[in-house]
């Protein structure tokens, strides 16, 4: 599992956009691979053709078998997990990113996650082989 954290240097600078185009781009190229928002605006859904009005994600969810009923598949067949509606703490964000490793996926995955700009990628736990 490849693991690549994306964000911004600040908001609206397009790294959803660019997260999401990697993904379909992934999936093209017959790579597995799921997307996975870590920003409370949740707009990584809307990328992949979830209604707006959909507000529910990982964040509503009360433990990690909780979260995997969030998951969603688009037209393209691109995973992905928006973040909802409630707001996390960092400790919540970096727990969510270390229990996507016990997700049942191909070893040749790649996890994108979408980072809020305003949280320093080293409160994430990192392993040696991910990819900021």
């Amino acid at each position: 599992m490849q693991r690549v954290f994306l964000k911004g240097l600040k908001g609206g600078t397009g790294c959803t956009a660019i997260v999401a185009n990697l993904a379909c781009v992934l999936k093209k190229s017959a790579v597995h691979v799921i997307a996975i928002d870590l920003d409370s605006k949740n707009d990584l859904c809307l990328h992949f053709g979830l209604p707006w009005k959909n507000t529910q994600g990982w964040s509503n969810a009360n433990s990690f078998e909780g979260v995997l009923k969030h998951f969603h598949q688009d037209n393209d067949g691109v995973i992905f997990l928006p973040h909802g509606d409630n707001t996390p703490s960092n400790l919540e964000l970096n727990k969510l990113a270390n229990n996507c490793k016990k997700l049942d996926t191909p070893d040749t995955t790649w996890i994108l996650f979408d980072c809020p700009s305003h949280v320093d990628i080293n409160n994430y736990t990192l392993d040696e082989d991910d990819i900021i």
